[in-house]
Protein backbone atom coordinates (compact mmCIF):
# COMPACT_ATOMS: atom_id res chain seq x y z
CA UNK A 1 0.00 0.00 0.00
CA UNK A 2 1.48 3.17 -1.02
CA UNK A 3 0.63 6.59 0.42
CA UNK A 4 1.26 9.70 -1.98
CA UNK A 5 1.69 13.21 -0.40
CA UNK A 6 0.60 16.02 -2.37
CA UNK A 7 2.08 19.24 -1.84
CA UNK A 8 -0.09 21.71 -0.89
CA UNK A 9 -0.39 24.92 -3.19
CA UNK A 10 -1.10 28.38 -2.43
CA UNK A 11 -3.34 29.93 -5.05
CA UNK A 12 -3.85 33.63 -4.95
CA UNK A 13 -6.12 33.36 -7.86
CA UNK A 14 -8.49 31.28 -6.47
CA UNK A 15 -8.71 33.99 -3.39
CA UNK A 16 -9.29 36.29 -5.52
CA UNK A 17 -12.18 34.49 -7.15
CA UNK A 18 -13.50 33.49 -3.91
CA UNK A 19 -13.73 37.26 -2.55
CA UNK A 20 -15.01 38.39 -6.43
CA UNK A 21 -17.58 35.34 -6.04
CA UNK A 22 -18.40 35.38 -2.85
CA UNK A 23 -17.60 32.66 -0.38
CA UNK A 24 -19.93 30.36 -1.86
CA UNK A 25 -18.15 30.65 -4.87
CA UNK A 26 -21.67 31.39 -7.06
CA UNK A 27 -20.69 33.04 -10.30
CA UNK A 28 -23.96 35.15 -9.70
CA UNK A 29 -23.42 36.76 -6.66
CA UNK A 30 -19.89 38.02 -7.93
CA UNK A 31 -21.73 39.65 -11.27
CA UNK A 32 -24.13 40.89 -9.22
CA UNK A 33 -22.01 42.85 -7.17
CA UNK A 34 -19.77 44.30 -10.16
CA UNK A 35 -23.11 45.40 -11.35
CA UNK A 36 -24.35 47.46 -8.64
CA UNK A 37 -20.91 49.07 -8.66
CA UNK A 38 -21.00 49.60 -11.85
CA UNK A 39 -24.48 51.11 -12.04
CA UNK A 40 -23.34 52.75 -8.58
CA UNK A 41 -20.57 54.84 -10.55
CA UNK A 42 -22.63 55.85 -13.53
CA UNK A 43 -25.56 57.07 -11.01
CA UNK A 44 -22.98 59.15 -9.55
CA UNK A 45 -21.26 60.12 -13.15
CA UNK A 46 -25.34 60.90 -14.15
CA UNK A 47 -25.83 62.68 -10.88
CA UNK A 48 -22.69 64.83 -11.61
CA UNK A 49 -23.47 65.89 -15.06
CA UNK A 50 -27.08 66.67 -13.86
CA UNK A 51 -25.49 69.02 -11.18
CA UNK A 52 -23.34 70.87 -13.16
CA UNK A 53 -25.70 71.13 -16.02
CA UNK A 54 -28.13 72.67 -12.88
CA UNK A 55 -25.35 75.04 -11.57
CA UNK A 56 -24.48 76.78 -15.22
CA UNK A 57 -28.35 77.36 -15.81
CA UNK A 58 -28.31 79.03 -12.41
CA UNK A 59 -24.79 81.06 -13.27
CA UNK A 60 -26.51 82.26 -16.41
CA UNK A 61 -29.96 83.11 -14.97
CA UNK A 62 -27.83 84.97 -12.28
CA UNK A 63 -26.65 87.08 -14.76
CA UNK A 64 -29.72 87.37 -16.47
CA UNK A 65 -31.74 88.78 -13.23
CA UNK A 66 -28.52 91.01 -13.05
CA UNK A 67 -28.59 92.46 -16.18
CA UNK A 68 -32.47 92.93 -15.66
CA UNK A 69 -31.94 94.76 -12.55
CA UNK A 70 -29.81 97.28 -13.70
CA UNK A 71 -31.92 98.22 -16.69
CA UNK A 72 -34.84 98.50 -14.57
CA UNK A 73 -32.41 100.72 -12.30
CA UNK A 74 -32.18 103.02 -15.41
CA UNK A 75 -35.29 103.06 -16.51
CA UNK A 76 -36.54 103.64 -12.99
CA UNK A 77 -33.73 106.27 -12.14
CA UNK A 78 -35.33 110.10 -12.99
CA UNK A 79 -33.65 111.88 -16.07
CA UNK A 80 -32.02 115.00 -14.71
CA UNK A 81 -33.46 118.34 -16.20
CA UNK A 82 -31.11 119.46 -18.77
CA UNK A 83 -30.24 123.32 -18.12
CA UNK A 84 -32.39 125.42 -19.72
CA UNK A 85 -30.66 127.93 -22.24
CA UNK A 86 -31.49 131.68 -20.98
CA UNK A 87 -33.45 133.41 -22.88
CA UNK A 88 -33.12 137.26 -24.03
CA UNK A 89 -36.12 139.37 -24.91
CA UNK A 90 -35.42 141.25 -28.53
CA UNK A 91 -34.19 144.20 -26.75
CA UNK A 92 -31.67 142.66 -24.95
CA UNK A 93 -30.35 141.08 -27.78
CA UNK A 94 -30.18 144.55 -29.64
CA UNK A 95 -28.55 145.72 -26.57
CA UNK A 96 -25.70 143.08 -26.75
CA UNK A 97 -25.28 143.38 -30.77
CA UNK A 98 -24.54 147.41 -30.05
CA UNK A 99 -22.07 146.14 -27.54
CA UNK A 100 -20.42 144.35 -29.79
CA UNK A 101 -20.66 146.51 -32.80
CA UNK A 102 -18.90 149.57 -30.11
CA UNK A 103 -16.20 146.83 -29.13
CA UNK A 104 -15.27 145.65 -32.86
CA UNK A 105 -15.05 149.60 -34.03
CA UNK A 106 -11.71 150.33 -33.99
CA UNK A 107 -12.51 154.24 -32.95
CA UNK A 108 -8.28 155.35 -33.06
CA UNK A 109 -8.43 154.96 -36.47
CA UNK A 110 -11.74 156.61 -36.64
CA UNK A 111 -10.36 159.77 -34.53
CA UNK A 112 -7.40 159.33 -36.48
CA UNK A 113 -8.46 159.96 -39.56
CA UNK A 114 -10.81 162.78 -38.30
CA UNK A 115 -7.84 164.36 -36.67
CA UNK A 116 -5.87 163.99 -39.84
CA UNK A 117 -8.26 165.87 -42.15
CA UNK A 118 -9.16 168.94 -39.45
CA UNK A 119 -7.23 171.65 -40.61
CA UNK A 120 -5.98 174.53 -38.26
CA UNK A 121 -8.72 176.70 -39.42
CA UNK A 122 -11.22 174.16 -38.19
CA UNK A 123 -12.36 173.94 -34.57
CA UNK A 124 -14.66 170.46 -33.79
CA UNK A 125 -17.78 171.27 -31.61
CA UNK A 126 -19.63 168.06 -31.25
CA UNK A 127 -18.10 164.55 -32.37
CA UNK A 128 -20.95 161.89 -31.20
CA UNK A 129 -20.43 158.06 -32.09
CA UNK A 130 -23.85 156.45 -33.10
CA UNK A 131 -23.36 152.44 -33.32
CA UNK A 132 -26.52 151.55 -34.22
CA UNK A 133 -26.38 153.58 -37.39
CA UNK A 134 -22.65 153.30 -37.88
CA UNK A 135 -21.94 156.98 -38.11
CA UNK A 136 -20.09 160.10 -36.56
CA UNK A 137 -21.92 163.09 -35.99
CA UNK A 138 -19.76 166.03 -36.07
CA UNK A 139 -20.44 169.85 -35.38
CA UNK A 140 -17.33 171.92 -36.94
CA UNK A 141 -17.00 176.03 -36.78
CA UNK A 142 -14.63 178.17 -39.05
CA UNK A 143 -14.66 181.48 -40.05
CA UNK A 144 -15.90 180.48 -43.14
CA UNK A 145 -18.24 177.81 -44.51
CA UNK A 146 -16.17 177.04 -47.98
CA UNK A 147 -13.55 176.10 -45.55
CA UNK A 148 -16.20 173.98 -43.33
CA UNK A 149 -17.39 172.26 -46.70
CA UNK A 150 -14.19 171.34 -47.66
CA UNK A 151 -12.97 169.55 -44.53
CA UNK A 152 -16.14 167.66 -45.45
CA UNK A 153 -15.19 166.87 -49.17
CA UNK A 154 -11.48 165.52 -47.12
CA UNK A 155 -13.61 163.34 -44.99
CA UNK A 156 -15.75 162.04 -47.39
CA UNK A 157 -12.72 160.46 -49.26
CA UNK A 158 -10.79 159.20 -46.53
CA UNK A 159 -10.65 155.11 -46.74
CA UNK A 160 -11.89 154.87 -42.86
CA UNK A 161 -15.33 156.57 -44.17
CA UNK A 162 -18.08 155.81 -47.05
CA UNK A 163 -19.30 159.29 -47.24
CA UNK A 164 -20.10 162.45 -45.11
CA UNK A 165 -23.83 163.86 -45.28
CA UNK A 166 -24.44 167.32 -44.13
CA UNK A 167 -27.85 167.84 -41.81
CA UNK A 168 -27.48 171.62 -41.02
CA UNK A 169 -25.72 174.96 -41.27
CA UNK A 170 -25.84 177.99 -39.53
CA UNK A 171 -23.95 181.18 -38.34
CA UNK A 172 -23.12 182.18 -35.10
CA UNK A 173 -24.61 185.60 -34.96
CA UNK A 174 -23.52 186.18 -31.32
CA UNK A 175 -20.17 185.76 -32.13
CA UNK A 176 -18.14 189.31 -33.04
CA UNK A 177 -16.66 187.05 -35.75
CA UNK A 178 -19.58 184.94 -36.55
CA UNK A 179 -17.99 181.89 -37.28
CA UNK A 180 -19.79 179.22 -39.24
CA UNK A 181 -21.04 176.21 -38.08
CA UNK A 182 -21.62 172.89 -39.91
CA UNK A 183 -23.03 169.71 -38.55
CA UNK A 184 -23.01 166.75 -40.85
CA UNK A 185 -22.75 162.66 -40.39
CA UNK A 186 -19.58 160.51 -41.42
CA UNK A 187 -20.80 156.75 -42.36
CA UNK A 188 -17.85 154.34 -40.93
CA UNK A 189 -16.71 152.09 -43.48
CA UNK A 190 -17.08 148.16 -42.75
CA UNK A 191 -14.04 146.61 -42.02
CA UNK A 192 -11.94 149.55 -40.84
CA UNK A 193 -8.27 149.33 -41.42
CA UNK A 194 -6.44 149.65 -38.15
CA UNK A 195 -4.59 153.25 -36.87
CA UNK A 196 -1.59 154.01 -38.71
CA UNK A 197 0.82 157.09 -38.02
CA UNK A 198 -0.38 159.95 -40.58
CA UNK A 199 1.23 163.32 -41.43
CA UNK A 200 -0.59 165.92 -40.68
CA UNK A 201 -1.98 167.91 -44.22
Amino acid sequence: MTFGMRTPTLSFRNGLRARLLGRAGSPLVGMAGLGALVIAVATSCIGLEHWLAARERLAVTAADIATEQARLSRAVRPAQPKAAAPRYSARQISQFNAVVRQLNTPWPTVLDAIEHHTPPGVALVLVEPDVAKGTVRIQAEAKELDALFAYVDRLAIDDAFDGAFPYQHETNEQDPNRPARLGFDLRLKPGLPRPEGRPRP
